[in-house]
């Protein structure tokens, strides 16, 4: 029966200490602060790979300027825990207007944004920087490519993303 109270202790034991602190860049409550607010993503630099390999098939970077003003968007946090995403302002009938894409809560933990829409779901992104004026967002998953990148859009890779914003 001791042994069996000794290895109960031992798996405890083990388990508090995995739940432990310490993994990953730390965001403090001041710095998950910072994240309040309009961010306009204004880059993105995608590693794309192959699964079974891990060879590196293609790296790019889009720069969401004036010249490819048409994808940039805007990613509005809000201290209650709510946040939004809204494409460009426009015009219709002499109203300008923005299309809000997506309903979210958030949630930070450490250094990953948890993003949940109200639609349901969810999605984690990793908090790379954070500053008062830049934020980098880091996202790993598997799927298919877009159409024009050169591989073949039936085969399933692995992509690395990072996007870089800048607060408004």
């Amino acid at each position: 029966m001791k042994n069996f109270y000794l290895v109960w202790a031992l798996c405890f034991g083990l388990l508090f200490s995995a739940c432990q602190k310490g993994d990953g860049v730390k965001i403090s409550s001041k710095n998950a602060s910072l994240i309040v607010g309009k961010w306009l993503a204004y880059q993105r630099h995608t590693l794309v790979y192959s699964i079974e390999g891990n060879d590196l098939l293609k790296d790019t970077v889009v720069n969401y300027d004036a010249a490819n003003n048409t994808n940039w968007w805007f990613e509005i946090f809000e201290a209650n825990g709510d946040a939004f995403v809204t494409g460009k302002r426009y015009t219709q009938f002499n109203i300008l207007k923005a299309d809000t894409t997506a309903f979210l809560t958030y949630t930070i933990n450490g250094s990953n944004l948890s993003l949940k829409p109200k639609s349901g779901g969810s999605e984690t992104k990793s908090i790379l920087n954070i500053t008062e004026t830049n934020m980098t967002l880091g996202k790993i998953y598997n799927g298919l490519p877009r159409l024009n990148w050169g591989l073949d859009v039936r085969t399933e890779y692995n992509f690395v993303e990072q996007t870089l914003y800048k607060k408004q």
